[in-house]
């Protein structure tokens, strides 16, 4: 709080994004809010570090949200700013996370499904359709809320829903993992990892897009991981 010449009390707040890095539960991982879209983490982008549990928190100044808040609703948008998570080590695996994840910046849990939701925003999707295509594409089960649902906690609640998001979202890692791994040694280590697996992101929307836009009313889409 900063008191004017004439006392008058401004209050300035800080926002904060708190949520859940998951490839297993990433931990040690940069997570930051990209406010340029172009995918790198930037001078004077916040950010914060995942710990043990995957847990992630960063902060956004009130005068830095009004700087990029462009429609003045009060919120950052996908279209004004992208949560993204490098590196970090998988709880499981004990294997180094060599892509990025991505995520809208409304959303508390980071996957690689979240991954896709971001790709086909990139692509000019509105978020709601962007949800759609990749609930419906992966065959995800209903109610259930790509922003929040953290599968691994909950497997005892919900475990069926669960286990069925693990199984596609680990499908859609081994894509981006493995798929990323080919290109950068085609390359000749010319494209890296990170931008391989960007590559496969961009690939596999346009597929899927491609695909919707020539079925007919009965058709469902299908692209095999």
């Amino acid at each position: 709080v900063i008191a004017d010449e004439d006392m008058t009390l401004f209050a300035h707040y800080n926002f904060t994004f708190v949520g859940t890095a998951i490839n297993g539960y990433l931990a040690g991982a940069t997570v930051f809010l990209d406010l340029n879209l172009n995918g790198v983490f930037d001078d004077g982008e916040p950010f914060g570090f995942s710990s043990d549990n995957g847990g992630f928190e960063l902060e956004i100044t009130e005068e830095e949200m009004q700087d990029h808040d462009e429609n003045g609703n009060g919120l950052i948008d996908p279209s004004e700013g992208m949560l993204v998570v490098l590196g970090g080590v998988d709880h499981s695996s004990k294997i180094p996370l060599s892509i990025s994840y991505r995520a809208p910046p409304n959303y508390s849990v980071i996957t690689s499904v979240s991954t896709l939701v971001a790709g086909f925003i990139k692509e000019g999707l509105s978020l709601h359709e962007a949800e759609g295509i990749v609930s419906e594409y992966l065959s995800l089960p209903e109610g259930i809320n790509l922003a929040s649902f953290e599968p691994l906690r909950e497997v005892f609640a919900e475990g069926e829903k669960a286990r069925n998001f693990i199984l596609k979202a680990t499908q859609l890692a081994n894509l981006f993992n493995e798929g990323s791994r080919f290109i950068q040694i085609k390359s000749g280590d010319r494209i890296s990892r990170i931008k391989g697996a960007e590559n496969i992101v961009s690939a596999l929307g346009k597929r899927i897009l491609d695909q919707s836009n020539r079925r007919s009313n009965d058709d469902s889409i299908s692209v095999d991981l």
